[in-house]
């Protein structure tokens, strides 16, 4: 930080010298448009090396060009102050049209000063569009003209300029008997000549239209037309010419009004009036060649209308135009270069512009010599030794130093003293080397500001006091003191503080006395360190103020503990991973400083002696042991971290390690077996049906465990198919009597590891041919000799049952008079349950009930639905539908009609084996 006072600033004599810089902007810029900050564009450098606080301005006395602008006075940022227009401040230019302006930069502190000179240059934009004097264009052509006869029309204007000017033309319209020639001339238009390309004949076409096109050479071109409305007539087609092309003249500046000095003799070899000659000046040139020169339109006769000895141009170039007067006229151009002489001496003009915002110049009494107070530009427009100009002033406080031909620096001289002088006149004058010489005098009045300059000085200019966190608020911690070696200010300073937003409470101090005390109890991990200003006000008027900082530093205390970033912690690694090897590292920070904010990690006390893990102090885990994922996936535990103060405080985190699977188990068939099985298929098995499923499976995880099924040699015959997702097996097409026979199909069992992992089996399948008799087959004889026994074993079973439910049925019919015997199906589980008088039986778990009298059985008409009873047979219950037909009673053979049978009180015999459903 610098800490010089303004007053070593103010004495240091700076060299004033100028900059130029350039700005280049299109035209059309909205208004306030920045072209850059002048002071660093410039590299501006202060005299001493130093940062000091800089005015910028711009001079705008005698520079209308400085109207166009504003800048900012602190920033020295470039603004336009309205939209530019190049067309109209640089009318037919074709060269760069640069804009010129000055700006200077002065201290308010001391005597630095500079100027600027900026030049702008304004580049050209394709803003305006080709435009033809008229639209519309009647013509006459004579029916004679013969082939490249041409006739002359205006070319297009384009305010633009450069390339951005009219570039070309072009004939619109087709199939007509003309072609476009062009001339250009010296003011950017063009003399066009539509010229024949074909004999006119007017009795078979009389009239034309042609379109033309004039097209500039911007970016994106801009087109203007014409169009001509040609009629079929006799033409003028000699334009008058001028004896040269080029005239040069020179004249006195002080040449009288209406002095004619050039007279031109252009011919036309037409007749009547279409040779006839008139004269003009061009309009496509400035309007001060218009307002100074004339041109008689029958004599030729050029002349000044206006006196030249207060135009500041030297030189002119007139463009002369030379028409016949005809219907369709034609011109032709002449050039005239006039170069005026100096021959009238005029006084010189003085500018001042004075450095303040009044209208008379500041100084302070204690400014530096040397320091810029005006700027003052000197005129004259005359040449040679009477545009040279001397200036010089009548005061020995002051004095001019040339900066540049035209310009002076009005800068201090001796060191000022108010209290004597407060105001001073100075004269100016100036005066040119001419014939008699010409003076001009001009005054500037010049104010010297009082100031106390002399601010307060502390004894230090930083002070450091160190104090404990967490000590008791509203301490005092230091007191500072401030001298001041003016004589005018009283010996006692008003004392205050600045402090940053975040600590605008911690801390205060007495406005007389200037002890600082901490408000607030400090915390080293919130502020370990906090620097403030302290600033003294002495009795002055206008006071001063200085300054000087105060850094507290504040002890530390272990007061916070280890945290965890985050508070807890998971880590991955593949199983199977070598011991020592890094799993992660454990993060934990801790506000305090030194050994109270060092931290170190351990596992915890209660930690298993068997976990495969060790902490380091620096918090890295290290595997102990090879692990295996298929044994353990996941480990928990908890970590603690411990600082290193004198009563170290702890905290703990919860740690899990994730094993990650490796593929380094290979798939497990558990279908077929490793022996190989044997699966047998009948040759009539229709295509695509699952024959078997193949079992397997991975003990990893995710794509590892992710199985693929194949046949390995299913391709030799295409008989059988393994889906590959499911493991299904199935039969691929109709099998043929070719196809009978054994199969040894080796199964490829694969996981989706990378690389994968595979396990093979056989699976022998026995194609047998279904229209052969079981018994000349061995295994098919042993295959319906199981099922024949074990539909014999079920048959048994339910014989069994449905005798021992009849049995019981009958038992509480003999003890129930009013109970009759309920009709049962003899392959269903049959329960009973009493509803008032009369059973249920439970078919199947269908209740039915019947109530059959025994006087009804007795008198059953004999039909062909009944059977004869004897006097040992037993007695018919109800009607049977039969499901499958058995064998007769032992005792007494029913006659079957249809496939009805009645069922007989078997109380005293055994009951038919095969099932029935009763009905009523």
């Amino acid at each position: 930080m610098d800490r010089r006072s303004p007053l070593v600033l103010m004495l240091v004599l700076t060299v004033t010298s100028c900059f130029e810089i350039m700005y280049n902007i299109e035209e059309e810029q909205d208004k306030d448009f920045y072209l850059g900050k002048v002071a660093s564009d410039a590299q501006l450098i202060t005299g001493n090396g130093t940062n000091i606080e800089l005015r910028y301005s711009l001079l705008t006395t005698g520079n209308p060009d400085a109207l166009l602008f504003h800048i900012n006075e602190r920033t020295s940022a470039l603004y336009t102050a309205s939209v530019l227009d190049r067309d109209t401040l640089c009318p037919f230019t074709s060269s760069d049209c640069i804009l010129r302006l000055d700006v200077t930069a002065i201290s308010p502190i001391n005597d630095f000063f500079e100027k600027i000179k900026v030049h702008v240059r304004l580049l050209d934009i394709n803003d305006n569009v080709p435009v033809f004097p008229e639209s519309n264009i009647d013509m006459e052509i004579s029916e004679n003209s013969g082939q490249g006869k041409s006739f002359p029309l205006d070319g297009a204007t384009d305010e633009d300029s450069g390339q951005n000017a009219v570039q070309s033309y072009r004939i619109e319209t087709s199939n007509v008997p003309f072609i476009l020639e062009t001339t250009d001339f010296a003011d950017g238009r063009a003399l066009l000549r539509l010229v024949v390309d074909e004999e006119l004949d007017r009795e078979t076409q009389n009239k034309y239209i042609v379109k033309i096109t004039a097209i500039d050479g911007g970016a994106e071109p801009k087109t203007g037309t014409v169009t001509l409305n040609i009629t079929i007539t006799d033409a003028n087609d000699n334009p008058p010419k001028f004896p040269k092309a080029v005239y040069n003249r020179t004249i006195p500046e002080d040449i009288v009004p209406n002095s004619v000095f050039l007279t031109f003799n252009a011919t036309d070899p037409d007749e009547n009036e279409n040779g006839r000659v008139l004269y003009r000046l061009s309009s496509h040139q400035s309007e001060e060649i218009r307002r100074l020169f004339k041109v008689g339109p029958t004599t030729g006769e050029l002349s000044v209308i206006s006196s030249l000895i207060d135009e500041r141009t030297t030189s002119y170039r007139i463009i002369v135009e030379a028409s016949d007067n005809a219907t369709q006229p034609l011109i032709s151009q002449a050039q005239v270069y006039v170069t005026v002489l100096d021959t009238h001496n005029n006084a010189p003009e003085i500018t001042v512009n004075v450095l303040s915002q009044s209208y008379y110049a500041e100084v302070s009494e204690s400014a530096a010599i040397g320091t810029v107070l005006a700027i003052i530009s000197v005129k004259d427009p005359d040449n040679g030794q009477n545009g040279v100009v001397t200036c010089s002033i009548d005061d020995d406080n002051f004095r001019l130093v040339a900066d540049g031909p035209d310009e002076y620096n009005f800068v201090l001289r001796r060191i000022l003293d108010r209290e004597m002088v407060e105001w001073h006149t100075v004269v100016i004058e100036c005066r040119d080397y001419g014939t008699p010489r010409l003076n001009t005098s001009s005054r500037i009045l010049v104010r010297v500001l009082d100031i106390n300059d002399n601010p307060p000085q502390f004894t230090k200019a930083i002070y450091y006091v160190n104090v404990p966190e967490n000590d008791a608020a509203n301490s005092g911690i230091l007191q500072v003191q401030a001298t001041d070696s003016d004589s005018i200010v009283p010996s006692s300073y008003n004392y205050s503080l600045t402090l940053p937003e975040e600590y605008k409470n911690f801390f205060r101090i007495n406005a007389n006395s200037g002890v600082i005390t901490a408000v607030v109890s400090l915390d080293r991990e919130a502020t370990p360190r906090i620097t403030f200003q302290v600033s003294a006000e002495d009795g002055g008027s206008p006071s001063l103020t200085g300054s000087a900082l105060v850094e507290v530093n504040v002890i530390d205390k272990n007061d916070n503990p280890p945290r965890f970033t985050p508070t807890s912690f998971e880590f991955v690694i593949p199983e199977n991973q070598l011991p020592n090897v890094s799993v992660g590292k454990l993060v934990a920070q801790d506000g305090d400083a030194g050994d109270n904010g060092e931290v170190s990690f351990s596992l915890t006390s209660s930690a298993d002696i068997y976990l495969p893990f060790d902490v380091l102090k620096n918090g890295t885990i290290l595997g102990t042991r090879t692990l295996d994922r298929e044994l353990i996936a996941q480990y928990n535990f908890t970590v603690i971290a411990y600082d290193h103060g004198s009563s170290p405080l702890t905290s703990t985190a919860e740690v899990t390690i994730i094993i990650q699977d490796i593929n380094d188990n290979a798939p497990i068939i558990t279908f077929p077996s490793i022996g190989g099985d044997l699966l047998y298929l009948s040759s009539d098995t229709l295509p695509n049906t699952v024959i078997a499923t193949i079992k397997a499976y991975d003990n990893d995880d995710d794509v590892n465990a992710k199985l693929s099924y194949f046949a390995q040699n299913s391709n030799m015959t295409k008989l059988f198919t393994v889906n590959k997702f499911t493991g299904q097996l199935s039969l691929s097409r109709h099998a043929s009597l070719s196809d009978i026979g054994t199969y040894d199909l080796s199964i490829l069992v694969q996981d989706g590891g990378k690389p994968p992992r595979s396990r093979f089996r056989t699976l022998t399948i026995i194609i047998t041919d279904s229209s052969r008799n079981p018994s000349e087959d061995p295994s098919a004889k042993i295959k319906y000799f199981a099922i024949a026994i074990a539909i014999s074993c079920v048959t048994i079973v339910l014989s069994i049952l449905i005798i021992l439910a009849i049995c019981l049925i009958r038992r509480k019919d003999r003890q129930r008079d009013s109970k009759y015997p309920e009709s049962v199906s003899t392959n269903s589980t049959i329960d009973t349950v009493p509803e008032q008088n009369n059973p249920d039986i439970k078919v199947n778990g269908i209740y039915t009930r019947e109530t059959i009298h025994k006087s009804l059985t007795d008198t059953l008409p004999r039909n062909n639905d009944t059977f004869a009873r004897t006097d040992n047979s037993p007695r018919p219950l109800a009607t049977l539908e039969r499901i499958k037909k058995t064998k007769s009673p032992s005792r007494t053979q029913p006659e079957i009609i249809s496939d009805s049978v009645a069922i007989w009180d078997w109380s005293e015999q055994e009951p038919p084996v095969d099932g029935c459903v009763i009905r009523k």
